[in-house]
């Protein structure tokens, strides 16, 4: 295997601090989504409302998640290899070329916990969301439950611009309706289009050898 650039390894030291960030991140948000604790120094969202979670896992690992593949197609369309195991950084600028066999294992191994894994959470997130309950605050009605939160019906602001919200009427999150389900529905197609375009270019990125 060839030795690396110090471009090479300034992208791989980047992409291995974003990645295990987004990793860190997202599983922390998820244990908190599905009520658990987590087993290291986790994020505190206060007395938020289980559902209410899914709303800060969606918008606030996004970024961390879409830097993480876009330095992945960058090392993808700039330093192809032979297979797809190397189209993508070694995490750490580990050096272990000597070892191919436990290389392979390594490469997967990080393939799926800094690419994948955070990809499955953000997902189960926009399906968790979808099945969460608004509530008009001042009645403390259900107003739109599970995916009757993807509707047009601007009528239901006669309820009041500021008099919803989501998840729980006390531990809960303000809530605009129809705002907030687009949103959230834009912000996973744009995450499925780019983990799609990640996972493109490294199975692809060889053949321009």
């Amino acid at each position: 295997m060839e030795k690396i650039t110090e471009t090479q390894k300034s992208i791989g030291l980047m992409w291995s601090v974003v990645g295990l960030t987004t990793l860190y991140v997202t599983m922390n948000i998820y244990f908190v989504v599905h009520g658990s604790e987590f087993f290291l120094p986790s994020i505190k969202l206060g007395t938020t409302n289980y559902y209410s979670a899914t709303f800060y896992g969606i918008f606030f690992t996004l970024p961390l998640i879409l830097i993480t593949q876009y330095l992945t197609r960058i090392y993808a369309n700039n330093y192809s290899k032979e297979t797809w195991l190397y189209c993508f950084p070694t995490a750490f600028n580990k050096e272990l070329s000597q070892l191919p066999s436990f290389l392979k294992t390594y490469q997967i191994f990080f393939f799926i916990i800094f690419l994948v894994l955070p990809s499955l959470f953000h997902i189960d997130f926009v399906n968790k969301f979808f099945h969460g309950t608004v509530f008009i605050e001042n009645t403390k009605q259900p107003i739109l439950v599970g995916w009757e939160q993807f509707t047009f019906d601007f009528s239901i602001y006669k309820h009041g611009m500021n008099n919803f919200r989501y998840g729980d009427i006390k531990n809960g999150i303000d809530y605009y309706p129809i705002i907030f389900p687009i949103g959230v529905v834009i912000a996973e197609c744009v995450h499925i289009w780019s983990f799609l375009r990640t996972i493109k270019l490294i199975g692809f990125a060889r053949q321009k050898l």
